[in-house]
């Protein structure tokens, strides 16, 4: 965190991009602290920080941060599209 992107601070778009995030976030924990600033990067961003344990845990209930539990989060998707769809910019 601290270097800005060439192409925007677009957000996950699905569990893989999720997950994708999710086990970064594990590795460095200093950034899982500091999730919440990626609020200030549009509504649908601020939306997911504010869902961001519940998505975090659904994924990893339905089939782990890793996929290590199965390979369709469907519930996951659903619930991220949902979150999403509220705060379309």
């Amino acid at each position: 965190m601290g270097v800005l992107p060439e192409d925007g601070f677009c957000t996950p778009s699905d569990p893989s991009d999720l997950g994708r995030c999710l086990r970064l976030l594990e590795l460095v924990p200093e950034w899982k602290a500091r999730i919440s600033e990626m609020a200030i990067h549009g509504r649908e961003w601020a939306a997911l920080v504010s869902h961001w344990e519940e998505l975090h845990q659904l994924m990893d209930d339905e089939v782990g941060i890793d996929w290590s539990k199965g390979n369709s989060a469907l519930r996951t998707y659903e619930r991220m599209k949902a979150i999403q769809g509220h705060h379309r910019t």
